[in-house]
């Protein structure tokens, strides 16, 4: 099987061993942000977006409410949607990886919790692109996949070839890993459909794997903007020179604080996909539902 092997390997003039040595013992300080993109910064931290970004996608999930009675159908302040969301998608063996926030949306949106108990929500469109690929939000995807429910609802693993087995290779052994949280982010309010809009924030970090949901809640967090989500890798030396960065955890939100879920560590629990409504709290909102036309076509997660 075709894979992203994640291999860092420095062939140029005047790059060599010692290169490899620096990237293995950069000092990140753990709380300490530093932001990828930013010209900047060091090659070391631009080498290793440009590694981490073949394995991401974008998610965009629309959402409407369905009455439960009439089964009419509403968006939200004039627009045929009540929400949007979005996230990150994880390429991995067989398949890929989402997070709460791309299976149910609406947990956490403000409005929401509003309307919660009369109206049903209903996934009506769902779109991604992959970050290493000039292609917009736009192609179009069903959740029809078999999948599994890992990290206490919070992390869902897909079976799927959507992605031609291109994936990360996978970290699933146990221990104290010395790794990169590496945070995908955007302003408040930006076009995430323009990928320039999009920052990669990279913080060194030591955690234990011991169990499929980390310990240490993540305090120190990029603040002000938009998170989308985010990975956990671990460098691993294949030699002089070479280093491949290996899929250790994914980054979720729960209970409104972002923890590292080791999903590859876990075993399955073995239960079908549901999409529960564990709503954070918000403060709420005046807003005014808007019937949709009932030519607009409108598919439920299956």
């Amino acid at each position: 099987m075709k894979k992203i092997i994640l291999l860092i390997a420095f062939f140029a003039a005047g790059v060599s061993c010692s290169y490899a040595q620096l990237l293995g013992s950069i000092k990140i300080q753990p709380n300490d942000m530093i932001e990828l993109s930013n010209a900047r910064d060091s090659a070391v931290s631009r080498i290793i977006e440009k590694t981490v970004r073949p394995g991401l996608f974008v998610i965009k999930r629309s959402f409407q409410l369905q009455d439960k009675k009439s089964k009419e159908l509403f968006g939200l302040n004039g627009r045929p949607e009540f929400g949007i969301g979005y996230s990150i998608g994880i390429k991995t063996p067989n398949g890929f990886c989402l997070t709460d926030q791309a299976i149910s949306p609406w947990n956490y949106n403000g409005a929401y919790k509003k309307y919660q108990g009369k109206y049903i929500p209903i996934i009506s469109k769902s779109e991604y692109a992959e970050l290493n690929k000039d292609s917009i939000l736009g192609e179009t995807f069903d959740l029809t996949d078999k999948c599994t429910v890992l990290c206490d609802s919070s992390i869902y693993r897909y079976e799927s070839d959507m992605f031609n087995g291109n994936s990360f290779k996978i970290d699933s052994l146990a221990g104290e890993k010395k790794g990169w949280l590496i945070w995908l982010t955007s302003q408040n309010n930006a076009d995430l459909s323009n990928f320039s809009n999009l920052d990669f924030l990279c913080q060194e970090k030591v955690l234990l794997v011991d169990k499929s949901i980390g310990s240490d809640i993540l305090g120190d967090i990029p603040s002000d903007v938009q998170i989308l989500g985010g990975v956990y890798v671990i460098p691993i030396f294949k030699g002089i020179g070479k280093l491949e960065l290996h899929l250790c955890g994914v980054l979720s939100k729960m209970n409104n604080q972002w923890r590292v879920c080791f999903p590859f560590f876990m075993k399955s629990d073995g239960r079908n996909v549901t999409e529960t409504e564990k709503t954070e709290e918000k403060p709420e909102e005046k807003d005014e539902l808007t019937p949709v036309e009932k030519k607009s076509k409108s598919k439920k997660k299956k």
